[in-house]
């Protein structure tokens, strides 16, 4: 009888969670850092004029349970060194005015600084990668300023038009893929402080991803170096280093357009239909509901291209 009355009261106490099922889990996946997430649950709860953003905390931390940063102790030998000596390298005065030529001189360098440093520390690649995930390790002061900064994003004129779904899904998020945890927001908005001044439709989501776009592409260099980096390049890493590889080109839109509220979409093309590596590219969400791709640094919304043929094209949502 004992037994029976503990199992009609553990059901009890489980219908009577205020949270879902996957809310429960995420917080139970927490483990020992379970009262530094429930204590974002409970900021936003105290205030019933937060009640979109306890919906959205909710959202976050019940998709959370597949976010990470992958992390090995190599990676902090490489990081400062190569991501410095990559800008270094970059910023150096053109050798010659041939664009091929001064890509190829200054990529030789950085290949240089990589190799030297697998030289000295050995080749990130071969080594165990763990996970770091966000569930244990994250503060609740990293998730709230996330969702504070996305909302005041969410407010601006080529934003206020996306439903709370959209908004979660290509707004909200506080990662892009594997990398670095780290504040990427209030940088992204301070750089792109100029763009509401800039537009000629502000209410347009694409004209503004354009605009934004179209700095990247001032600087934002392609290299397929950074291919042998086995974990996505944070934020700080990409303005920093200055180069990319397409996966850390889409991080570099995903990144800034975010920050700015713009509904942005990471594609994924895992192999193309005759060769053995894919792509990877963006899109962003217009007024009229279509997602419309670009290439991060690289191809407009509107302009970008596959040069093959893809057999099957992925878009990665948070949830």
């Amino acid at each position: 009888m004992r037994n029976n009355v503990f199992g009609v009261l553990l059901i009890v106490m489980t219908s009577c969670s205020p949270y879902s099922r996957e809310l429960r889990e995420a917080l139970e996946s927490a483990g020992d850092n379970r009262p530094a997430i429930e204590a974002v649950l409970i900021h936003y709860a105290k205030n019933p004029a937060d009640s979109l953003k306890l919906r959205a905390a909710e959202f976050l931390l019940a998709n959370m349970k597949e976010c990470y940063t992958s992390y090995c102790p190599v990676f902090k030998s490489f990081d400062t060194p190569l991501f410095k000596r990559m800008g270094q390298i970059s910023a150096l005065p053109d050798p010659s005015t041939s664009i091929y030529t001064n890509h190829t001189i200054k990529q030789k360098l950085i290949q240089a600084v990589w190799d030297s440093l697998v030289m000295t520390y050995g080749n990130p690649q071969q080594f165990l990668i763990r996970r770091s995930e966000d569930l244990k390790n994250l503060s609740s002061q990293y998730i709230i300023n996330n969702i504070d900064m996305a909302f005041e994003a969410w407010n601006s004129p080529w934003s206020r038009h996306l439903s709370f779904d959209d908004f979660c899904e290509w707004v909200l998020p506080h990662r892009f893929q594997d990398e670095v945890s780290e504040d990427w927001r209030t940088p992204l908005v301070a750089k792109y402080h100029w763009l509401s001044d800039s537009l000629a439709d502000p209410t347009d989501p694409v004209e503004a991803c354009t605009m934004i776009n179209k700095d990247l592409i001032k600087w934002l260099k392609f290299y397929t170096l950074l291919w042998k980096y086995p974990r996505a390049l944070s934020a700080s890493q990409i303005f920093t280093g200055t180069y990319a590889g397409c996966r850390d080109q889409a991080g570099a839109a995903c990144y800034s357009m975010r920050a700015l509220g713009i509904p942005v979409a990471h594609g994924n093309i895992p192999q193309w239909a005759k060769g053995g590596m894919g792509h990877d590219f963006s899109a962003v969400l217009s007024k009229e509901g279509k997602f419309i791709d670009f290439h991060g640094g690289d191809m407009l919304p509107g302009k970008n291209e596959a040069g093959y043929v893809a057999p099957k094209i992925f878009i990665q949502t948070y949830s």
